[in-house]
């Protein structure tokens, strides 16, 4: 999972994310598909993943995941659902 930067917010048109799998926060879930991201630097993000196809936002009810972090502050997104991509 990735977080990807909020670089254009919606607000302003189309918003875009932009997901670099070089320096944007990573990690893996566990066994049972938990994650936690822990010291992300505040500011709006998308949820990613790496998919065969390359980077890939990650959507629940046709909408992007996105998180407001700010300082000090706990976000729980729920439970997140990734389809399977078709081979």
């Amino acid at each position: 999972m990735y977080l990807a930067a909020i670089i254009r917010p919606e607000g302003e048109g189309m918003g875009i994310a932009a997901l670099d799998p070089a320096n944007d926060p990573r990690v893996e879930s566990d066994a049972t598909g938990y994650f936690v991201f822990l010291d992300v630097e505040p500011q709006r993000y998308a949820l990613g993943i790496m998919s065969p196809g390359g980077p890939v936002l990650i959507q629940q009810d046709g909408a992007e995941i996105i998180a407001e972090v700010e300082a000090g502050q706990v976000i729980d997104l729920g439970t997140v659902q990734i389809v399977p991509f078709s081979q």
